[in-house]
């Protein structure tokens, strides 16, 4: 039965399982001013963008971020939603503007940061790619100043930038491949925290 005011966990998990509709409005009642900070300032960006559609593009990735988040995942729905409006923002951007984004040696993917050799794989592997679609090279690098990483987890993210290999990794960190997937896990919840999830 529907009761009311309630958290934006509780929201998505009541929308899916009963699809109740109303659920989902009160999701994006509550979360319109998330919404508005987010796309207010494409308005400046994107050639000829009227802020109401790119509120309506916003709420589209709220019911995608509905459909695919996990709380299981250690991170808050906001945190999610976050990224994933940014993520179809960003694509808009690029669309309307055909800029080219980060063409660093390799494309890589940063899920792929911890999703790497999870069941062993070798050392040779080189399926941990990360995608840098969505973000410049200007974005990206300051993207990567906000994180503070460690000595250790920027010299992860340039050598996977670079193309290396998980032993290349390991090498350059003078350490054991699994030893390297612990760096890789690090900075994938350090990307989610900054509202990027890939």
């Amino acid at each position: 039965m529907y009761t009311g005011a309630k958290s934006n966990e509780e929201l998505v998990e009541l929308y899916r399982g009963t699809k109740d509709e109303r659920y989902l409005r009160e999701l994006m009642e509550q979360n319109a001013g998330i919404i508005y900070l987010l796309a207010e300032p494409f308005v400046h960006t994107i050639p000829n963008a009227e802020l109401e559609d790119l509120i309506q593009e916003a709420n589209i990735a709220l019911v995608k971020a509905v459909a695919e988040f996990d709380v299981n995942k250690g991170y808050t729905f906001t945190t999610f939603l976050k990224g994933v409006v940014r993520q179809r923002l960003s694509r808009i951007y690029n669309a309307e503007t055909r800029k080219k984004r980060y063409s660093g040696a390799v494309n890589v993917s940063y899920e792929g940061l911890a999703e790497i050799n999870k069941e062993g794989g070798s050392e040779g592997d080189r399926y941990f790619t990360v995608e840098c679609e969505d973000i410049n090279a200007v974005e990206f690098n300051a993207f990567l100043d906000g994180l503070h990483l460690s000595e250790k987890e920027q010299i992860v993210v340039r050598r996977l930038m670079n193309g290396d290999t998980k032993g290349e990794v390991a090498r350059a960190l003078k350490c054991t491949p699994a030893t390297a997937n612990y760096y890789f896990k690090r900075l994938r919840q350090k990307f989610i925290i900054h509202g990027y999830v890939f």
